[in-house]
């Protein structure tokens, strides 16, 4: 008799608890607001660059600040001054939680996909230092071989633009927070 009471009452209890979220949405997460392109952020970036450029060279120490904005400015436009620029869509760069992610629509010929990269920045040595944490194309993961291979090409490919640009600078700290990229420096 006891437990035929107690099933009751979990039951009363249930149907209660149903009967009150009856007819209740579940809370959405609000959808990330999209970043703005603009050529003025892509200005802004270089300005900001320059005067660090200059302040280098004077022997201090140079700390370098690049927004969501400014980022993602850049890397559309850039794009769209290549061949492949019709193939990704809807580029965003967020600085979040000590990562970069990258997302964006990846379209080869009628297939469109979803992409997202994450990837940690360091400096190491005096030098960027990239580790890609994830990717993932449409619902697929890549291969962590292929996540190895795209680290060291990307590690090359800022080494040979810091030297392309003659420059001597020695990266102490480089760190992702709130929309935020930050790169301390001094010139060696």
């Amino acid at each position: 008799m006891k437990q035929s009471r107690l099933i009751l009452l979990v039951l009363v209890l249930i149907f209660a608890s149903l009967a009150c979220n009856f007819g209740r949405s579940t809370a959405k997460v609000p959808p990330t607001p999209t970043i703005a392109v603009t050529t003025q952020s892509v200005g802004e970036l270089v300005q900001n660059v320059q005067a660090a450029a200059t302040e280098a060279a004077k022997g201090g120490t140079v700390t370098l600040t690049f927004t969501e904005q400014q980022l993602t400015s850049l890397a559309v436009i850039e794009l769209q001054s290549q061949a492949q620029a019709q193939q990704v869509k809807d580029l965003q760069i967020r600085l979040r939680d000590g990562q970069i992610q990258v997302s964006g629509q990846y379209t080869q010929d009628s297939l469109s996909l979803p992409f997202n990269v994450s990837l940690k920045i360091s400096a190491v040595n005096g030098q960027p230092k990239t580790e890609l944490v994830s990717a993932k194309i449409g619902p697929l993961p890549v291969p962590q071989s292929l996540l190895t291979d795209i680290t060291q090409q990307i590690d090359q490919v800022v080494q040979d633009q810091m030297k392309a640009n003659g420059s001597n600078v020695y990266v102490d700290q480089i760190s992702v927070a709130d929309g935020v990229l930050t790169v301390t420096g001094h010139e060696q």
